[in-house]
């Protein structure tokens, strides 16, 4: 048996301790970056409190609706966390380890910075690889449900979400005023519009009747006077 050289032996304390470091690097970088994860996810949710107020106020929607909302909402939202908390476990984990020492302990040791940075990168390469999957895959797949699910929301309450003898100024650039619908609300009585969508075409629309039609290939409610 031909017996092996010096420098290709492999010390088994030697592994163990490279594993251990890995694995106390990690779980100083996971913490905060969790923490970073809800917290700029929860700023970025603070924008569409508003309107989520509005379809569980006035819309009346139900909280298992809300609840998808905010589900399909979230992948588009991760594009933007991901790196973030990333960025931030990485900030604060070396910065909680320079500040008790322990980079400097480790580097008298015999450790390098660039020995520290390995579970460090593959933590990062992992983040980016979920970052990719995300935008090419999630993000579209959650938009394109998103809208179907508002969609189904507006259809649903279209009723409501027009209200008689008030002027609505739900609709960017436009204000609708009805005097009544009918029982399922698609067909609007006395409709009067003001458009405002173009400065220098300004228009007031009077109809006695609108009819609201459906669009599912495109997701859209159409008005016809």
């Amino acid at each position: 048996m031909r017996p092996r050289l010096p420098w290709a032996r492999v010390n088994p304390r030697r592994c163990a301790m490279v594993k251990l470091l890995d694995r106390y690097v990690l779980t100083e970088v996971g913490p905060p970056f969790l923490l970073g994860m809800g917290v700029f996810t929860f700023l970025f949710l603070m924008n569409q409190l508003v309107r989520l107020a509005d379809l569980i106020l006035v819309q009346g929607v139900g909280a298992w609706q809300v609840f998808k909302v905010l589900a399909y909402t979230l992948p588009s939202l991760a594009v933007f966390t991901i790196p973030m908390a990333v960025l931030l476990g990485v900030v604060v984990a070396f910065g909680r380890m320079s500040a008790d020492s322990e980079v400097t302990a480790l580097r008298a040791a015999g450790v390098s910075l660039y020995r520290l940075l390995g579970p460090v990168n593959l933590f990062a390469f992992v983040a980016f690889l979920f970052t990719a999957y995300t935008t090419g895959y999630l993000v579209p797949q959650g938009n394109q449900a998103l809208k179907r699910l508002l969609y189904e929301i507006v259809r649903e309450g279209i009723g409501g979400g027009i209200k008689q003898h008030i002027f609505n100024n739900d609709f960017a650039g436009m204000t609708i005023y009805i005097n009544s619908t009918d029982v399922t609300g698609s067909t609007l009585l006395g409709v009067v519009i003001h458009d405002e969508r173009r400065d220098d075409q300004l228009q007031t629309i009077t109809a006695r009747r609108g009819t609201i039609r459906q669009d599912p290939g495109t997701f859209r409610l159409l008005l016809h006077l």
